[in-house]
């Protein structure tokens, strides 16, 4: 019990490892819950609240304000402050709620769908509901504290999980999947108030809105085309293949995105700060933040391999038959995941040194890419499989447009990006061109398990030789807001 007590003290500790594992959890949960109603839902059903859940995201990227990020570098705010901070976040969710129910029925027409329609209206409640959670998961954030986020979280991830299942049991319909998204955003707004002890007031002060949206405008415009950039495929998928085909590119999408929502965690909380305090150091500093960088690169291979290797026993084996074409589009996408990892650890870079417009034009590459991947692929008459590979296309064209973009900078050397790549790309080759057998359950199993093995060993041998993508001692999370306060010089000052 000692060891295992020193081994949970540790995790707890590491900025690291708690993201992580909070997400490999998260992950976990989510997979297995689309497993258990993809028997009860129809694949057009996940498409609903996926396209939904696009549509809401959009809205929010577009209004950013920046508030998380406010929150997380004052950290501890006075009473005042954080109640003129909390009415900013109330009255942003509830205008994202008021353009959701007056976008619904133009939605609703686009798309030929009237049940979008009533879809999108119902959840315009979520964004309300997340704009009256409390400040202070976020605020114990910028002390190292994870605990009150994670817990948040993974309780609401459960909560929600259970409402669905239940729900679907009686109503096998989208409604359910509705129904659960605004139980868990409830359980989590309760629960962030009664963590934190106390109700806010609501104080609406105009020059502390006025203060604030000068800082968000470069946040707003930075979300926007980066939300452009990574949901271009989704937002046009329904038009080209239809409702349940999205369903079955949504699930596919999941499955192949778990690197990246393992790391895009980590990148925003521990590796930008590691890059703000590194780079602006001395060139050992630089040394250290590209060895947490081929880390963190040496683990995301390996599992984009294992996920795509495992997609057709996964899904043959846990999905209902329905579903088993989602395993194509997992395989496929699971090859952009690495790209997307390796290029937004390469946008902190020149993002450190005050050169954020490198950003905006890796977007702009990646649109331009894709657009004209999509046109090679309809000459080629190649199919849905072919949209899923014009968007890994575009992932490798902006990872190298940002590659390209820091090596001419002076920032790091090509080698290692190019060999991983080649690498990656002929190992994916071997596992496309040459499938395992895929009959029988027995068979399944036996390749599931020689997978994980696998990428157990791999991934095993390289925390030996590096350990975890992260240094002994890592900055706090508000080590990032110091650095936007001296690139922009636009933060609302301290109480």
């Amino acid at each position: 019990m000692t060891r295992i007590a020193l081994l949970w003290n540790k995790v707890l500790h590491n900025p690291s490892a708690l993201i992580v594992g909070n997400t490999v959890v998260q992950s976990m949960l989510r997979l297995m819950s689309n497993v258990i109603l993809a028997r009860l839902l129809a694949p057009s059903a996940f498409a609903l609240l996926a396209l939904t859940s696009l549509i809401l995201t959009g809205l929010q990227m577009v209004s950013d304000v920046g508030i998380a990020i406010t929150a997380l570098r004052e950290g501890e705010m006075s009473r005042e402050n954080e109640a003129k901070l909390w009415t900013m976040q109330l009255v942003r969710g509830i205008a994202v709620g008021a353009l959701m129910v007056v976008a619904a029925v133009p939605i609703g027409w686009a798309y030929q769908d009237a049940q979008l329609r009533n879809v999108v209206a119902a959840l315009a409640l979520l964004p309300v509901l997340q704009g009256a959670q409390s400040l202070y998961p976020i605020l114990a954030l910028a002390h190292r504290r994870l605990l009150p986020s994670t817990l948040l979280e993974v309780t609401g991830r459960v909560f929600a999980i259970i409402v669905s299942i239940v729900v679907a049991l009686v109503s096998p319909t989208v409604w359910a999947l509705v129904v659960a998204t605004l139980g868990g955003a409830v359980f989590t707004t309760v629960g962030s108030h009664m963590l934190s002890g106390r109700l806010p007031r609501f104080v609406l002060d105009r020059g502390y809105i006025k203060n604030q949206w000068r800082f968000a405008r470069w946040i707003q415009t930075s979300s926007t085309l980066t939300f452009v950039g990574m949901q271009i495929d989704k937002a046009l998928f329904p038009f080209l293949f239809g409702m349940s085909a999205f369903g079955l590119y949504g699930i596919g999408a999941t499955f192949a995105a778990i690197p990246a929502q393992v790391t895009q965690r980590w990148s925003a909380s521990v590796y930008y700060p590691l890059a703000v305090q590194l780079l602006k150091g001395d060139a050992r500093g630089r040394a250290q933040l590209l060895g947490v960088r081929t880390t963190m690169l040496l683990y995301s291979v390996i599992v984009t391999l294992v996920v795509m290797a495992g997609s057709p026993a996964f899904f043959l084996l846990l999905y209902a038959p329905r579903y088993h074409a989602a395993a194509q589009f997992a395989e496929i996408l699971a090859i952009g995941t690495f790209f997307e990892v390796a290029e937004s650890s390469l946008r902190h870079f020149p993002l450190v040194e005050g050169t954020p417009h490198f950003e905006v034009w890796t977007v702009i590459v990646r649109l331009v890419a894709f657009a004209g991947a999509v046109f090679a692929v309809h000459l080629l008459g190649i199919g849905v499989a072919g949209y899923a590979l014009a968007y890994v296309v575009a992932l490798a064209c902006s990872h190298m447009f940002m590659l390209v973009t820091c090596v001419r900078r002076g920032y790091l050397r090509p080698g290692f990006d190019i060999l991983l790549t080649a690498m990656l790309i002929a190992a994916a080759g071997v596992i496309y061109v040459i499938p395992l057998p895929q009959t029988g359950a027995v068979s399944l199993v036996a390749q599931a398990v020689v997978v994980a093995g696998v990428g157990g060993a791999a991934m095993f041998a390289v925390y030996v030789r590096r350990g975890l993508p992260s240094l002994p001692v890592e900055p706090a999370p508000e080590t990032l807001m110091e650095a936007a306060e001296d690139e922009l010089g636009t933060f609302p000052k301290r109480a």
